[in-house]
């Protein structure tokens, strides 16, 4: 497994995107993570000049002015501060716009990291280092090469927060626990533990009809509710 450090690199990337800004600076993510960029940028006398989103009605976010992409003019800038699933779709889309510069919240916080908060998702990646081997025997229990190239990207990109990891991923909600390459027998037993809304359950009586039983666990109030209906 290859496992390479390079949050060096990763963090003088992001350096190198502040200190070089002398233009227009646009947000991508309506989000805690793009308030908490945009009060740190102001606090260093940078200006926002709003936040990029296509799919809302309302002009403004916090005090900052939603921008529609169509809006965009001249040489300008962006963050991308989406970083829950739709990170690489969302610098897709970025690159499409033809910015001056980008960057996404992942080097940004790692290059700052007393001045942007820590991503829910991401503490402690430094263990990584301390316990590569006992991911090195994760890594050699795997049985084919697409599960070994996905826990190395993975394992990178927790590492580095270096989005480039993350590049072949894609989100796919309805498939994720369904995977091509996950075959069970003629009777088999589903444990849906966080079960939201009960669709997920629903897909597994879909994929396995003669299923053995299904185990479903949901704590919210509202989305047990929710739960029992679409599942009665």
């Amino acid at each position: 497994m290859d496992v390479t450090d390079i949050r060096s690199d990763v963090k003088k990337r992001a350096e190198d995107f502040i200190n070089g800004l002398n233009n227009d600076v646009y947000i991508l993510g309506t989000n805690k993570y793009g308030i908490c960029t945009a009060h740190w940028l102001q606090g260093i006398e940078i200006k926002i000049k709003g936040f990029i989103n296509d799919f809302v009605d309302e002009s403004i976010y916090e005090g900052y002015e939603i921008i529609k992409t169509s809006d965009l003019k001249g040489k300008f800038n962006v963050i991308n501060c989406i970083v829950e699933g739709r990170s690489i779709d969302a610098r897709t889309n970025i690159l499409k716009l033809n910015p001056f510069t980008q960057i996404d919240y992942f080097a940004l916080q790692i290059a700052f990291p007393n001045d942007l908060i820590q991503l829910d998702f991401l503490s402690n990646t430094d263990s990584i280092i301390e316990d590569l081997n006992r991911y090195e025997k994760l890594y050699a229990e795997l049985n084919d090469e697409e599960s070994k190239e996905t826990l190395e990207s993975i394992i990178n990109f927790r590492l580095n927060r270096e989005i480039d990891f993350l590049k072949n991923f894609k989100l796919r909600l309805k498939e994720q626990y369904f995977e091509p390459f996950t075959k069970l027998g003629n009777h088999p037993v589903f444990i849906d533990g966080g079960g939201f809304d009960g669709g997920t359950s629903k897909h597994f009586v879909n994929e396995y009809p003669s299923y053995n039983s299904i185990y479903y666990f949901e704590p919210h109030d509202l989305s047990l509710r929710n739960s029992i209906k679409n599942l009665s």
